[in-house]
């Protein structure tokens, strides 16, 4: 079974001559950019969420040990 002769792959001819070509490193610095900044925001956000939690409990064990005291 031949090939279809329009189809091609998007990876065939990303590497000439052993070397890759120009639009093949920009799209997995792209794709490796995009990954980075996705793991980062999410890094942030989930601190964010542990600092807000952490002060909340603090403000309730302090607000239980003023009224244990009174």
């Amino acid at each position: 079974m031949e090939p279809l002769r329009g189809l091609r792959l998007y990876w065939e001819g990303i590497a000439e001559c052993g070397v890759p070509s120009m639009k093949a490193v920009l799209t997995v610095l792209g794709i490796l950019f995009i990954i980075a900044w996705l793991v980062l925001w999410l890094a942030v956000k989930v601190t964010f969420g542990a600092i807000h939690l952490l002060v909340v409990i603090g403000a309730i064990l302090i607000i239980l040990a003023l009224l244990k005291v009174v």
